[in-house]
């Protein structure tokens, strides 16, 4: 193993202020060794660690067994059952699911740590306890994730989107490896969090370039987060139906956090985000009616979002498959160039955004 990647040894100083390490399953990612894509998160290969690293003392398969072992009983019929209340039963629901250290340790892993209720964690009052926690860590390592699919991966395809953070594939359960520093022991978790996942093409190869940096808390960063767990939903929309409808709302989102309003007012705060100068204002001005609503009194309206949301029909047979992927890079630079802006200014207020925008019309001559 890696020294200066070695779980126990790189996260030490945080484990010691009482964090827990946390290990989550990526699955449809490739990577030869231990890559920080992230300040304090480690991708670690498949195959790389072992039970023995972490001194693994809880394993839902094995676990499900000895409780078969211990407290199984035979009705009268001769059926074979099992009664568990309370905190054993928490655990229970999380062994049922036969999770197998081979399975996880077999998948890459991202690892960081994360404040955990230690007690709660010991001794859940039910399932939905472990699953809180499950959920947290998953969040958070999908957040960085985020980052990943925005910087590494190609916009027009799925093919080389990795999969959900915590989803432990082929499986439908999603799990996780929590290790306490002061017991020296980690406990594996697993349960029913996430409803779908992408399984068309190899997922996403990792190198040691592959590195994003974290989102400043500034009011710009929180709506940049948003932002980028909204792209991320797009990029793995099931059609590219929903992908367009997603990226129009999230142009729309983009252009005004905080309150709802109409396309004519969205395309031109983007607009001025985006365009180089006055005559790409006006085609991106132009473009924006040929995406959302186009019409009067020469013809019928042919704006692709009107078609698909009030005539009910698919990108799919609206345009031919040139013009979709033309469409689509239309949109990823109205979504990217500005999410990346707000990105990079993560710790400014979202006066700081309008400013912007406001300066960038003066340029254009508004």
């Amino acid at each position: 193993m890696t020294q200066d990647l070695n779980p126990r040894l790189f996260f030490h100083a945080a484990l010691l202020a009482g964090t827990k390490l946390c290990l989550l399953p990526v699955g449809r990612v490739s990577l030869e060794r231990p890559v920080e894509i992230s300040p304090g998160f480690v991708l670690y290969p498949a195959g790389h660690l072992t039970r023995e690293d972490l001194r693994v003392v809880s394993v839902p398969e094995e676990a499900y067994e000895e409780a078969w072992r211990r407290y199984g009983t035979t009705t009268d019929d001769g059926q074979r059952v099992l009664e568990a209340t309370g905190e054993d039963l928490a655990w229970l629901k999380s062994h049922a699911t036969q999770v197998t250290a081979e399975a996880f340790f077999n998948s890459a892993l991202l690892g960081f740590t994360i404040d955990v209720n230690w007690d709660r964690f010991l001794g859940p009052t039910t399932h939905a306890d472990h699953l809180s926690i499950l959920e947290e860590a998953m969040a958070c390592g999908e957040r960085v994730f985020d980052l990943v699919r925005f910087h590494y991966c190609n916009p027009f395809t799925t093919v080389t989107l990795p999969g959900k953070v915590g989803l432990l594939s082929p499986s439908q359960f999603s799990a996780g490896l929590f290790y306490a520093l002061e017991d020296h022991e980690s406990y594996i978790i697993a349960g029913e969090v996430i409803t779908h996942q992408i399984v068309v093409g190899l997922g996403l190869e990792i190198g040691a370039h592959v590195s994003v940096e974290p989102l400043a808390h500034g009011e710009v960063g929180h709506i940049a987060r948003q932002g980028l767990m909204l792209y991320t939903q797009a990029l793995e929309a099931s059609t590219e139906t929903a992908k367009f409808i997603q990226l129009m709302n999230l142009i729309e989102f983009l252009a005004e956090p905080d309150r709802y309003q109409g396309m004519a007012d969205a395309k031109r705060a983007i607009g001025r985000h985006v365009a180089k100068d006055l005559a790409d204002y006006e085609a991106i001005m132009e473009d924006f009616k040929y995406l959302s609503s186009r019409g009067g009194v020469s013809g019928p309206n042919d704006g692709l979002r009107h078609n698909i949301v009030h005539v009910g029909k698919r990108l799919e047979t609206l345009i031919g498959p040139e013009e979709r992927i033309a469409v689509f890079k239309r949109l990823a630079r109205y979504v990217c160039v500005p999410l990346g802006h707000m990105m990079d200014r993560s710790a400014s207020s979202w006066g700081d955004i309008e400013a912007f925008r406001y300066a960038a019309g003066e340029k254009l001559g508004f």
